[in-house]
């Protein structure tokens, strides 16, 4: 399926984890589908299917004793990873803050890039200044 991939396949696909409030923009569409190639798709799927639950859960421990500044930013709508999983960084990151943005999907930098900034420029700015 991968291989046979077509644009409007491509857009259907990504308004799947960005369903709500918006779609992405076009010009985002348009650049993702650009560098969507057959070398890009299979190092995709090389990825995710080198990527099993059980190797991510041993890094929860040695990243937990880290306890490094972290702001982990969710998209309220997002359907492809719940924002029960926000919350669930905190095992990982135990002093993270967590902002779910009730506005955003899977990719809140994108459709909702104002309020992404809101967030993520007032977190950097107490990080620098201590």
């Amino acid at each position: 399926m991968v291989r046979m991939a077509t644009r409007s396949g491509f857009r259907a696909f990504l308004r799947f984890y960005n369903p709500q409030p918006r779609p992405l923009p076009e010009e985002v569409v348009d650049r993702w589908w650009a560098g969507y190639t057959l070398p890009t798709r299979r190092a995709m799927l090389a990825f995710y299917r080198a990527t099993p639950e059980k190797a991510m859960e041993r890094l929860v421990e040695p990243l937990a004793r880290l306890d490094v500044p972290t702001l982990v930013l969710w998209g309220a709508h997002d359907p492809a990873v719940p924002v029960k999983q926000a919350w669930r960084q905190r095992d990982s990151f135990p002093s993270a803050e967590v902002v779910v943005l009730d506005d955003s999907g899977h990719w809140p930098y994108l459709d909702d890039p104002d309020a992404t900034a809101g967030v993520v420029v007032p977190f950097l700015e107490r990080r620098l200044a201590g």
